[in-house]
């Protein structure tokens, strides 16, 4: 009976040590993901540190730019389009890299929305440049419905699988676009080299707009007519961005330039109306990409640069790509 009794209390000595070596492991486990976490979380906060830096060369680099501090230079910062700049290593264990674009000569999508009173002239607008970029025109009709609450889309929405409300607010990002009814994935990736999602009353850079944008600007304007003033655009552009300026002259600083060069005049005046244009920009989209100890951050910042100084507007920390025209 002692032996039983002896035997059975080894047993339960053993359990208790099988247990006390399972409770450690897991704690063991436990202890070297929070040590994990805990590094990955220093890393993102350093990575975003490191964005500021990204944000403050973008606005040194226009600095850099503008005609008012070097009278010498025919670049000007309205002409500005893209540039990138890579600096591996700038710290041990660090690499940066800095892709910047301007996005006033790109479609703003909430120029669509109900709040913007040329709504009307932007529609038929739009739809003439989903022409010309081989998308269907109906779509243009779905996307400015998006923002009409008399519209039907709250019918057709609420039939969907799963289910889902316009929001009739404007965009806050080009990515709604996949929520349009009829927008298949083919349909956004025409699109989003050329669309932002701006504040509702901002204007095209006819500096830096690109050609299918151009066709945005009125259903009169002629092929002819765009692609003139589309080549004697001077656009800077520089690094993975790189585009050579598509003329050697001056950047665009009126609509007299406009109407040099596409030839418009008294008699055949501009087929636009002036104030939905402008010849400088306000808007820029800076990703900053941080590699930390093999993992990498992706920071994307909305700059808005005022008559003296630049603002954050918002970052998004999730992975994306400023999408330039092939």
């Amino acid at each position: 009976m002692r032996k039983s009794n002896s035997g059975l209390a080894l047993v339960q000595v053993m359990l208790i040590f099988a247990l006390l070596a399972i409770v450690a492991a897991n704690m063991q486990v436990n202890q070297r993901f929070e040590i994990a976490r805990t590094i990955r979380l220093i890393d993102q906060a350093t990575a975003r540190e490191y964005s500021s830096f990204g944000e403050m060369m973008t606005r040194q680099a226009l600095a850099e730019l503008d005609p008012n501090k070097d009278a010498d230079t025919r670049f000007e910062v309205d002409a500005f389009e893209c540039f990138s700049l890579t600096l591996p290593e700038i710290v041990p264990g660090v690499e940066f890299g800095l892709y910047a674009q301007d996005l006033d000569g790109k479609f703003n999508l909430n120029w669509l929305s109900m709040q913007n009173q040329n709504r009307a002239n932007w529609i038929a607008g739009f739809k003439k440049m989903l022409s010309n970029l081989d998308v269907p025109t109906e779509l243009g009709d779905n996307v400015a419905a998006w923002f009409d609450p008399d519209s039907s889309a709250q019918f057709v929405y609420g039939g969907k699988s799963p289910s889902y409300s316009a929001s009739n607010l404007p965009m806050g990002d080009i990515s709604e676009l996949r929520l349009i009814d009829g927008m298949t994935e083919e349909h956004y990736l025409k699109l989003r080299p050329y669309v932002a999602a701006l504040p509702f009353d901002s204007k095209l850079n006819l500096n830096t707009a690109h050609e299918p944008v151009l066709h945005a600007l009125s259903v009169q304007l002629s092929d002819t007519e765009i692609s003139n003033i589309f080549s004697n655009q001077l656009v800077l552009a520089d690094g993975q961005c790189d585009n050579p300026p598509r003329s050697t002259g001056d950047a665009y600083t009126s609509i007299q330039d406009i109407n040099s060069v596409a030839g418009f005049n008294q008699e055949k005046p501009a087929p636009f109306d002036e104030n939905l244009v402008s010849f400088k920009s306000q808007f820029y989209e800076v990703l900053t990409e941080i590699t930390i100890n093999d993992h990498t951050t992706f920071v994307t910042s909305l700059l808005y640069r005022g008559q003296n100084n630049f603002k954050v507007l918002s970052r998004n920390l999730t992975r994306q790509e400023l999408y330039q025209p092939g």
